[in-house]
């Protein structure tokens, strides 16, 4: 199931009860780019830290725009799982002194592309987020505009 921004507060309740009925689930996310520089490529030889590290920077530089979730369901009369998916469209929102900037990767946006992601939709719809750091400037930006009434 697509979730946006229009469908949002529908679909909460969808999958809070996924996710109370289900056995595990597994995430999936994309980003605008995978890699800062190629020093940050993935390596067998890798220890976790090391991992870490790498994502960690490359999480830094670029956004995720969309996030899957799914939530796997025990049903033991077939002797199945079902999977009940959610895949979440995910775009900062400009607000006050808040106007996020991320970078792009060539190879992420063609792969997106050929996969049919919906860059329309990620930019109209996409379900607006922030960090902790950035909620304080968007608070920060609130507190401004009251004070200036």
């Amino acid at each position: 199931m697509e979730v946006v921004r229009s469908n949002f507060i529908k679909v909460i309740p969808l999958l809070e009860a996924a996710l109370k009925r289900s056995v595990f689930v597994a995430i999936d996310t994309e980003f605008t780019g995978l890699s800062v520089v190629s020093a940050d490529e993935p390596s067998l030889f890798d220890s976790m830290n090391d991992r870490y590290c790498k994502l960690k920077r490359t999480v830094k530089e670029f956004m995720v725009c969309q996030f899957g979730l799914s939530a796997f369901v025990k049903d033991s009369e077939e002797n199945r799982y079902v999977a009940h998916s959610f895949n979440f469209y995910l775009f900062p929102k400009e607000q006050g002194k808040f106007n996020p900037r991320f970078g792009m990767q060539a190879s992420n946006m063609e792969f997106l592309c050929e996969h049919k992601f919906d860059f329309n939709k990620w930019i109209y719809e996409g379900i607006p987020y922030c960090n902790k750091e950035e909620e304080a400037l968007v608070m920060d930006g609130l507190e401004d505009h009251i004070n200036k009434r």
